[in-house]
């Protein structure tokens, strides 16, 4: 069983190369999540099984107060993670399931069954006046982890792309490479955007991110693609002159059109980073979510490797990012494979045949 956050739909974009791997192997996979997430993947594997567990259901601030709005929510959190211990319990009564894999879902573990957890972010690392709650934080997050049997980060083990998120501090992780839904091809592309904006992550950051965009937008004489995050709006893409925008996209169509477009503009979240790598994604602007520290650290990180320019959302200017983003380097790796995905896998899997 695989069972992504639902915190945006990242978490659930990178299990689908996991779903994948598992399904080359013949085993039968059963997912749970919620929300968008859930959605999601009932797209992407229409034939597989699906349980409705816990939304975690927490808001973001319209400002950068984050921290403060998650410490009252704390007790909500803890509450869905209570919830959704309690489900897996259910489940597990009713199916026969020997391996769980957890995308960032604290409550699917289970001392019965083998429990993986996935996890770019060991460590938080939190900018002024709350640098001092981040060992506080990081501590709280491995003691949750340790319930676990194993941990696997997206990652290479010289920490490309998470960087300190990822520094293991004791903890007995396995890299498992780059986790993205696509995979780079070789095709001649043709472009058919100027602007490409991925707008994705949890409310009311959404909705505000899309209306900055979509307002400078419309002052500049460039073809726009907006893709919304919005599975349940669907994948018909709706003419507006230049401007499009459509609420979800396939895999192979969301691919398309990343590699057909000249700009990308985007949250600097985990996912979105590993997508764009494989995809060797060229003038990116990223755009961390307001006080979140994760995305904040992720896109300061990127932004000093030479890669990516990233503006935060209050003093975004299109026409300037635009203007700036083509000094950076982008995503230039050489190929990705699977290997390290492979064999972690492989491992797990040999591991449930000697128990």
């Amino acid at each position: 069983m695989i069972a992504p956050l639902d915190w945006g739909l990242g978490h659930a974009t990178r299990c689908i190369p996991i779903i994948r791997e598992f399904l080359k192997r013949d085993c039968k996979v059963l997912i749970a999540s919620s929300g968008g997430a859930l959605q999601l993947l009932k797209i992407e594997f229409p034939e597989l099984v699906f349980f409705e567990i816990a939304s975690y259901q927490v808001e973001y601030a319209t400002n950068n107060q984050l921290l403060s709005k998650l410490f009252f929510q704390s007790f909500k959190l803890i509450s869905a993670i209570r919830k959704e211990h309690d489900q897996l319990r259910l489940i597990l009564r009713n199916h026969n399931i020997d391996l769980i894999i957890s995308d960032n879902r604290f409550g699917c573990y289970s001392k019965e069954v083998k429990c993986i957890f996935i996890t770019h972010q060991l460590n938080f690392i939190l900018q002024s006046p709350f640098h001092w709650a981040s060992k506080l934080f990081s501590n709280w997050n491995q003691r949750r982890i340790k319930k676990f049997d194993a941990c696997w980060v997206p990652d290479f083990p010289n920490q490309e792309y998470s960087g300190k998120l990822s520094s293991p501090n004791g903890l007995p992780i396995s890299f498992v490479g780059v986790l993205s839904r696509f995979e780079k091809s070789t095709r001649s592309i043709v472009k058919q955007y100027d602007v490409l904006a991925l707008i994705s992550g949890p409310e009311p950051q959404r909705s505000i991110f899309e209306d900055v965009i979509r307002h400078q937008l419309n002052t500049l004489s460039l073809k726009v693609l907006i893709v919304k995050g919005k599975p349940e709006e669907g994948g018909l893409i709706i003419n507006k002159e230049r401007l499009q925008e459509v609420g979800h996209l396939k895999r192979e169509e969301l691919q398309t059109v990343i590699e057909a477009s000249e700009y990308i503009i985007c949250r600097s979240g985990y996912s979105s980073i590993m997508d764009l790598a494989v995809l060797h994604k060229n003038n990116v602007i990223m755009v961390p979510t307001p006080g979140q520290p994760e995305q904040e650290y992720l896109a300061d990180y990127l932004e000093s490797k030479g890669l990516v320019y990233t503006v935060s959302q209050e003093k975004f200017n299109l026409s300037e990012a635009l203007k700036k983003s083509i000094d950076y380097l982008g995503f230039k790796s050489s190929a990705f494979n699977n290997d390290l995905l492979n064999a972690s896998i492989d491992q797990s899997l040999l591991n449930l045949k000697r128990k």
